[in-house]
């Protein structure tokens, strides 16, 4: 059985930034037993009156304060749930993850899968009354592309005619491949053909750009006393760390079906108070919920809890740049040495599954290769890490030590309590420094860490999980992780529209990135949800998205149990 530090010591030195420090005492468990708080507390009906806020506001739990509220900049998914509320792309996901016309009332494809035409509906306007164009569209993707931008994830959209060598700088953006047919019409031209495209069209990212506010104040379009928008609500107020507030737009192309008129989002990150939160009737829904109190949860909380497979990873970056982790040596060592099991079945507990690659089992078309020393026991895997450290000059007199950065979430100190633990068998020091998410990822896109946990959320196509690792991803790229023999691969993939040969090649360069270990995978990861179950119009998916319009709240139904605390 796992064994773990059974104290955790915890030192503030600024208000972002938590050291975890563990106190190395062996006890037989993987994590504390759930908390049983609240499980004997009778469960009684939510009334109307007894939730926050009136039938037409839903509080949504939304794990992090958002850095921007700028569609062409967002880089994070908690981001992104605010985006789709507050811009319409031309496409959009339904409850159930599909994709839909949004803005575009309809679109054409190619044969060769290269050249899309998206036909705008008629009558869209911005939220000051300024018609919606064609040329909005295309000025959002141009925008994206621009470096001057400095947009995260432009690199995600590099399908796109001429993007790279616009991104690089070595292009105008003008030479993009969008251009406007008519004010209704516009066409994006593809350099190689990509399943992803659609999607990520339905995504912040592709969302058109009010031109004539652009115009007026550049990047500050999206302070919320300049802000214009098109989507099913508008930005009302944005208090920093405590939450963003937006209202119905009755411009918007289907208002009528729109039955929300506010919608909250509060930065969740501290788990255990968002459930009490939830119980009390102050959320509505949230984001994540604690591991250890998911049992409770179910027993109290009959319906709300929402646990379903998600194309998520979570994964370690280690900082390629640093002397230490050139090595594969070494890359090797610490991923052989985590037992990804104990953290799926002890740790987590949530139907997570262990990672032998960095794209989910879940999908489809595409058969995913594994490390190869997955299929080890333990013993051997610890035995032939400590052989690589040797050789690559580490041991119990020059010990590799470095410092472990990770999400400050109760999840995030559980595992990383666990594989620094794991790490000390094979006689790796590795001091935990926890964040809030937010400071997370900024650190992480400046290359500020040695080592860091990370997760992502994507799409059902390998490529999209794949980016991770090409040098071409930019700042997503965390540990800028550069290989020829991977980047080789999936350039040449990408370029295939057969999605069976397309795929097989990717499957051949993941092969690559795990021999190197260029990205130290952990587990796949589960979408994990609160919901009251007097919210209607939510729907469990495997994309994790959940538009405000399309729910509403609803005590005629059934209600919805949730624990009495007193």
């Amino acid at each position: 059985m796992l064994a773990q530090p059974a104290i955790v010591r915890v030192i503030r030195n600024t208000p972002d930034r938590i050291l975890i420090a563990a106190i190395f005492l062996t006890v037989a468990a993987c994590s504390p037993a759930p908390s049983d708080e609240g499980a004997d507390a009778i469960s009684q009906e939510v009334t109307a009156e007894g939730r926050k806020g009136p039938l037409t506001t839903l509080h949504r739990g939304n794990v992090a304060e958002p850095d921007t509220l700028d569609p062409h900049k967002m880089s994070t998914v908690y981001e992104n749930v605010i985006g789709r509320d507050i811009f319409c792309a031309v496409a959009d996901y339904t409850p159930d993850g599909k994709i839909a016309p949004a803005c575009a009332e309809s679109w054409e494809i190619s044969e060769d899968g290269l050249t899309y035409i998206f036909h705008l509906r008629e009558g869209l306007v911005w939220s000051d009354g300024v018609p919606v164009t064609a040329a909005d569209y295309v000025a959002g993707l141009r925008r994206v592309m621009d470096p001057a931008t400095a947009t995260e994830q432009a690199a995600i959209l590099d399908m796109i005619k001429n993007a790279e060598a616009i991104t690089r700088g070595d292009m105008p953006v003008s030479q993009l491949g969008a251009r406007v047919i008519d004010d209704l019409t516009f066409e994006v031209v593809l350099s190689r053909p990509s399943p992803s495209y659609i999607y990520l069209a339905a995504g912040p990212r592709a969302a058109p750009l009010p031109r004539h506010v652009f115009a007026k104040y550049g990047d500050d379009w999206v302070r919320p006393d300049n802000i214009i928008s098109n989507g099913a609500f508008l930005l009302e107020d944005w208090r920093p760390h405590d939450f963003v507030h937006v209202i119905k737009n009755p411009d918007f192309y289907d208002a009528d079906k729109v039955k929300l008129e506010n919608v909250y989002y509060y930065p969740t990150e501290d788990y255990n108070a968002a459930v009490k939160r939830f119980r009390a009737g102050e959320l509505d829904l949230n984001t994540q919920l604690p591991t250890q109190q998911v049992d409770m949860l179910r027993e109290i909380l009959p319906g709300a809890v929402h646990i379903v497979p998600g194309l998520t990873i979570t994964y370690i970056i280690v900082n390629h740049e640093k002397e230490e982790f050139k090595d594969v040596r070494v890359r090797r060592a610490l991923s052989m040495a985590i037992d990804r099991q104990a953290i799926t079945d002890k740790v987590m507990r949530m139907g997570e599954t262990p990672a032998g690659g960095v794209v989910p089992g879940a999908v489809a078309r595409y058969t995913a290769p594994k490390v190869d020393f997955m299929a080890w026991d333990m013993d051997r895997r610890r035995a032939e890490a400590i052989r690589l450290l040797a050789e690559a000059g580490y041991g119990p007199d020059n010990p590799l030590t470095f410092e472990y950065r990770i999400r400050a979430t109760a999840d995030g100190k559980r595992h990383a309590i666990a594989i620094t633990s794991m790490w000390e068998k094979i006689g790796v020091k590795a001091e935990i420094l926890g964040t809030e998410i937010k400071v997370h990822y900024a650190d992480l896109q400046e290359s500020n860490f040695w080592a860091a946990d990370a997760g992502w959320q994507s799409l059902d196509n390998p490529e999209d999980f794949l980016y991770l690792a090409r040098t071409e991803a930019g700042p997503q790229n965390y540990g800028n992780y550069s290989s020829a023999r991977f980047d080789g691969l999936m350039n040449k993939a990408l370029q295939i529209a057969d999605i069976t040969k397309r795929n097989d090649l990717m499957a051949e360069a993941e092969a690559v990135l795990l021999e190197e270990q260029g990205i130290i995978p952990l587990y796949f990861g589960t979408n994990r949800n609160l919901v009251a179950t007097y919210v209607k119009g939510y729907a469990d998916n495997g994309n994790n998205t959940h538009p405000s319009r399309y729910m509403w709240i609803d005590f005629e139904g059934e209600g919805a149990a949730i624990a009495n605390a007193e």
